[in-house]
């Protein structure tokens, strides 16, 4: 059983109460001001449990959905957290490189999670890969991306909630939104949605 952190387990009849699973995720306010700081919050506080020898700490925070628990069910939801994993090397040959987006949704998928309803990533802004622009704030590197297009365990319109660790910056978007920006090494840098 996912560990359910209090702050959020408080909340989540009235998660529960909010979110329709027919409704466009992002679209629905409610839902989104309920989870958008606890999912902040938990991806902040593992920041520090990062294992990176570059010193480069990304938290992650995700909240799973299970379609087949009956409405009202406090197991319909869990709370997945992760920080990302680098050790020294080079990566395409004998470095070991896991980030935190990778590792909890494996985690919550392997829990019979079927669906990813919200995401948080918290860390330091870093030229995004994908774009080869400058963002405020951290978004998902280019593998995550690949990962999360591939793996379909996120809803697209889920909101993916993004913001610095000295908290001055934030930004929401959907994962729709993330994965339909130009990815290099794509055929004509075109989606990865296609």
């Amino acid at each position: 059983m996912p560990k359910l952190f209090s702050s959020l387990y408080k909340k989540l009849p009235e998660v529960d109460r909010v979110f329709n699973p027919g409704l466009p995720i992002i679209g629905q306010s409610d839902f989104c001001t309920l989870v958008r700081e606890t999912l902040l919050e938990e991806a902040e506080k593992v920041v520090p449990r990062n294992h990176n020898h570059r010193g480069f700490g990304v938290g992650v925070a995700l909240l799973g959905y299970k379609s087949e628990e009956k409405p009202g069910s406090i197991a319909r939801w869990g709370l997945f957290v992760a920080s990302n994993i680098r050790l020294p090397g080079n990566v395409r040959k004998s470095g070991i490189r896991v980030c935190g987006e990778m590792a909890a949704m494996d985690v919550a998928h392997a829990e019979g999670y079927e669906r990813i309803v919200a995401l948080a990533v918290v860390g330091k802004p870093q030229p995004d890969h994908a774009t080869h622009k400058r963002y405020p704030t951290l978004r998902p590197c280019v593998p995550c991306r690949r990962f999360m297009a591939e793996h379909r365990m996120p809803v697209l319109d889920a909101p993916l909630f993004m913001r610095t660790l000295d908290r001055q910056r934030s930004d929401t978007i959907s994962i729709e939104e993330l994965l339909n920006e130009q990815v290099p090494g794509k055929r004509k840098n075109r989606s990865l949605l296609g």
